[in-house]
């Protein structure tokens, strides 16, 4: 997936390499800030208490959630600057420690949550749990269920999915 963190960027910057400057100097992969990106959806709707709205979520769960994928505080900051204030894939909200962010459409944080959702080596199960708990989780299932079986071209597990859902 050529997510939009790069591509938006990429037109703007010149040099070497597949990743921006700014990125790149984070020591890791497009795969890795990919996943870093899904995480982050994924706890944003997962905490949403209005699943029907783009979700907030705090600062401080961004922060460690990119610690955690990038390893030290100084390069999540880095990445949190990044996609808030050049790749606008984050939209922030509120005072320094106070702030809050959300992606920029529901849609694109659904669909970044269903990356995230098919990357589970046991999507299977999780996929029957999320179906049964509410239909908050429907667009993130078929988008899910589309990545593996269209993008991925897993259609076994796909297929397996939506098996267990029904």
């Amino acid at each position: 997936m050529e997510t939009l963190l790069l591509s938006w960027q990429l037109r703007l910057e010149t040099g070497e390499g597949d990743m921006p400057d700014a990125l790149s100097q984070l020591g890791t992969t497009a795969e890795d800030l990919q996943r870093l990106l899904w995480e982050i959806a994924w706890e944003a709707h997962s905490k949403a208490e209005d699943r029907s709205q783009s979700a907030d979520i705090p600062r401080l769960d961004v922060m460690v959630i990119a610690e955690d994928h990038l390893g030290n505080m100084a390069k999540a900051e880095q990445f949190l600057e990044y996609t808030e204030q050049r790749a606008h894939l984050l939209v922030g909200r509120g005072g320094r420690r106070e702030r809050v962010y959300s992606f920029p459409h529901r849609t694109f944080q659904e669909y970044l949550a269903a990356c995230h959702l098919a990357a589970l080596r046991r999507f299977k199960l999780r996929a029957k749990e999320l179906a049964a708990e509410s239909v908050d989780w429907r667009e993130v299932l078929n988008l899910a269920v589309g990545t593996l079986a269209f993008i991925q071209n897993n259609r076994e597990k796909a297929f397996d999915a939506v098996e267990a859902m029904l």
